[in-house]
């Protein structure tokens, strides 16, 4: 029998990574700090340029009242701003504001710095080997579906 158990360490430490990822604040260049869920929320919110609440929960896959505690704060960072839709009076839509605009630009160079070595490596891959870590990567996420 084959031995997985660096594998298992690997995609192990990688999932406890990812998972600490979630506690840790940043700056995205306003001095205002950002949890992964705040900014991912912004990025939401300036890819649409004036989007619904329940739109952001349901692209999230997190529920309206969540989304609304998010909005809360991100307001009290004066990150959004929420306006009537012009087309519908009685729903709300939800912008950036010029700071907020800040963190999502931010937010992009940050992952054109930082994810530049990942695409790069895969990139050199042949199809093959994108569809070997495509498939492993599906069932790595059932995987984890299941058991956490």
């Amino acid at each position: 029998m084959k031995d997985f158990g660096p594998i298992i360490e690997l995609f192990m430490s990688l999932t406890d990574k990812a998972a600490q990822t979630n506690k840790v604040k940043t700056d995205y260049g306003n001095n205002i700090l950002l949890y992964r869920s705040e900014i991912h929320t912004i990025e939401i919110i300036g890819r649409t340029n004036g989007i619904h609440i329940s739109e952001i929960a349901r692209e999230m896959g997190v529920t309206k009242g969540a989304i609304s505690q998010r909005m809360k704060v991100l307001k009290r960072k004066g990150l959004i701003e929420k306006i009537a839709d012009p087309k519908n009076q009685s729903r709300i839509l939800v912008t950036l504001t010029e700071a907020g605009k800040i963190c999502f630009s931010g937010h992009r160079k940050y992952h054109q710095k930082k994810d530049k070595e990942m695409f790069d490596y895969l990139n050199k891959l042949n199809k093959k080997e994108t569809e070997t870590i495509e498939a492993f990567l599906k069932k790595a996420n059932r995987f984890v579906e299941r058991h956490f």
